[in-house]
C-alpha cells in the first residue's frame, strides 16, 4: 500500500499543465491589443466564455498568436511594458461586446502580469506572445465567463508590421476597446485567437492527498489488526504446561 500510494502522490505531482486554446488562428489580422500601432495607454478587453473550461483551474499564462496576414514589411521583435488583468465578469455575455467600463471587471479581479518583455514575433499563426504570470489567477467557471483586460503601460517598439490572428464567428466572445475601434474589434461574435495554460484543478490536488493519507491510516490499521489476530491464535493455540 505504501508504495502504491508512493506512485499515485507521484503521478499526481508530475501532472504535465494543460492549454486551452481559444479560437484558432484565422486568416485575417486586428490591431488590437497587439500591434505596432498601439501607444502607451491603450486597453482591450476580450470575455472568454465558461464553457472552456471543465473545472476550477489554475491560470499562469497566456499567449497571443502573430497573424501571417499582415500586408506590410513583418516585425521579427516586439518589446514593451504591460499589465495584464483576469477576473470573472457577469457584465459582458458571449457574442455581445457591450460598452467600454472598467466595472466589466469583477470582484475578484488579480493583476497577473504586469512589467517589460521582448519576444521574437513568428508571423506563422502559433502562439509566440506569451505571458508567464507572476501572480497566477484560480478561476471557478461556474461563477460566470473569463475577463482579460490588456493594458499598454509604454508604447511598444516593433522593426515592422505586427497583428495579431482574429477569428470571427465564435458565438462565445465578446471584444471591446477603450480606444478608438480596429478592424473587427467591437463586433460580436470576433476576437483574437488566444491559448490559456492551465494547471489541474487545486481541490483535485487537495483530495487526492487526503483519500491517500486515508488509505494509508486504514492500511496501517488493518496490518495491526491482523498482527494482534495472529499473536490472539497464538496463544490459545499454545499447550500451558
Amino acid at each position: 500500500m505504501r508504495i502504491l500510494a508512493g506512485l499515485v502522490l507521484f503521478s499526481v505531482s508530475a501532472l504535465p499543465a494543460a492549454t486551452v486554446t481559444y479560437l484558432t488562428a484565422g486568416l485575417g489580422v486586428d490591431a488590437l491589443p497587439i500591434s505596432n500601432a498601439r501607444v502607451s495607454g491603450d486597453e482591450f478587453q476580450q470575455v472568454y466564455s465558461y464553457s472552456l473550461f471543465s473545472s476550477t483551474s489554475t491560470i499562469y499564462a497566456l499567449a497571443f498568436s502573430s497573424s501571417a496576414h499582415t500586408g506590410g514589411t513583418d516585425s521579427t521583435t516586439l518589446s514593451g511594458s504591460a499589465s495584464i488583468t483576469l477576473s470573472t465578469t457577469a457584465t459582458l455575455s458571449p457574442g455581445s461586446p457591450g460598452s467600454w467600463s472598467l466595472s466589466n471587471e469583477g470582484a475578484d479581479k488579480v493583476v497577473v502580469y504586469s512589467g517589460a518583455f521582448t519576444t521574437a514575433v513568428r508571423h506563422n499563426s502559433t502562439f509566440d506572445i506569451a505571458f508567464e504570470f507572476s501572480t497566477p489567477f484560480v478561476y471557478d467557471p461556474s461563477a460566470g465567463n473569463l475577463l482579460v483586460d490588456f493594458s499598454w503601460l509604454s508604447t511598444p517598439t516593433t522593426d515592422g508590421t505586427l497583428g495579431l490572428s482574429a477569428s470571427y464567428g465564435s458565438a462565445l466572445v465578446g471584444s471591446n476597446s477603450r480606444t478608438a475601434q480596429y478592424g473587427n474589434f467591437g463586433a460580436a461574435n470576433t476576437g483574437v485567437a488566444t491559448q490559456f495554460t492551465i494547471t489541474p484543478e487545486p481541490q483535485s490536488w487537495f483530495l487526492a492527498v487526503t483519500m491517500l493519507m486515508g488509505l494509508s491510516c486504514l492500511a496501517r490499521r488493518r496490518k495491526h489488526l491482523d498482527i494482534a489476530a495472529v499473536e490472539a491464535r497464538g496463544l490459545i493455540e499454545s499447550p500451558l504446561f
